[in-house]
């Protein structure tokens, strides 16, 4: 178990932005670097906890750190690989911040003042987690890539009204919910949940959220530009990953039955539904389902209209060309 007292709050660190790595390919790594360290408006660092990566090479973060002038970094190198959740539960004891950032290499900050606008939310709302919009790429060819869209979740207008109970049945029911690199959590709760699922889920470390919203937590939503999000890169793609995944949500529908005696019949049916009663969470997955590709293409284009492509170019940009300088 991590232990909470460990990590040291520093009020002039507002953020800590927490990298997940595990064989990270150098360009979108740095890539992912380029749009955090130029980050303005608050004071924020940056942790990267890799998972035990072969031939993991701290010294060209170092080298790229010191090119961009930037010395409010810790690099924790794991010896090996444990899993996504414990991978970042080994950033905890070196955090600083009051509100962490969790992203991964080929995800990025939409534009220089993302980790701010965001700050500003959740502090003058007193939210103790939000997230902001998402804008999914993918790559097409080489140095060729498409902004998707695809805003997750599919109807925003609940959290807008915030809408507890719809926005409760459309997490845990239709698993409708906003993509992990679209959060900003109070350090502390993070904590609190990550440990909660330490030594029970393995890579999905974004599945406290769903915890959270089973146990009440309010979720603040900033309707405006947050992160950009690489599709098709992570394990949840993969269809070898399957299982896996699988495993670690069934674990998660198990803890919140756990603490929640009234959502046990939803529980085991999403647990295995061969052998427990669903018919009316069916029904309702159904209906949703119907509305939710209008709904979300009607969303998508409203976005699409506000979105400056540039930002996300010159990410990638910057990382090629650290990638070629460094390597």
């Amino acid at each position: 178990m991590v232990e909470t007292e460990r990590i040291s709050y520093r009020p002039d660190i507002d953020v800590s932005v927490c990298v997940l790595t595990y064989r990270a390919e150098p360009a979108k790594l740095f890539a992912t670097l380029a749009s955090i360290v130029c980050q303005r408006g608050c004071s924020f660092e940056i942790i990267i906890a890799d998972d035990g990566s072969a031939g993991f090479c701290r010294s060209l973060l170092e080298k790229f750190f010191a090119q961009q002038n930037f010395h409010s970094y810790t690099i924790v190198a794991n010896p090996y690989n444990r899993g996504t959740v414990k991978n970042t539960a080994s950033a905890f004891p070196v955090m600083r911040g009051r509100y962490i950032k969790v992203i991964s290499p080929g995800d990025f900050m939409y534009d220089e003042t993302s980790l701010l606008r965001m700050l500003r939310f959740v502090e003058h709302h007193q939210y103790c987690v939000a997230f902001g919009c998402t804008y999914q790429y993918q790559q097409a060819g080489e140095q060729i890539y498409h902004v998707l869209g695809q805003l997750q979740p599919t109807n925003l207008e609940s959290y807008r009204r915030k809408a507890v109970s719809a926005i409760r049945k459309e997490y845990l029911i239709a698993q409708d919910f906003p993509t992990g690199v679209a959060f900003f959590t109070e350090a502390a709760l993070l904590i609190s949940y990550t440990e909660m699922i330490l030594g029970r889920i393995i890579y999905g470390e974004d599945c406290i959220y769903n915890i959270m919203i089973a146990d009440g937590i309010e979720m603040g939503f900033l309707d405006d530009h947050f992160v950009w999000y690489e599709k098709g890169s992570g394990i949840s793609w993969k269809p070898e990953w399957d299982q896996v995944i699988r495993a670690d949500r069934n674990t998660y529908y198990a803890i919140i039955a756990e603490r929640h005696p009234e959502m046990r019949d939803l529980c085991s049916w999403k647990i295995d539904p061969e052998h427990h009663e669903g018919e009316i969470y069916e029904a309702y997955i159904d209906e949703y389902i119907n509305e939710a590709e209008l709904r979300q293409e009607r969303e998508n284009a409203r976005y699409m209209q506000r979105v400056d492509h540039s930002h996300l170019t010159r990410w990638i940009t910057s990382g090629l060309q650290y990638a070629d300088l460094i390597g």
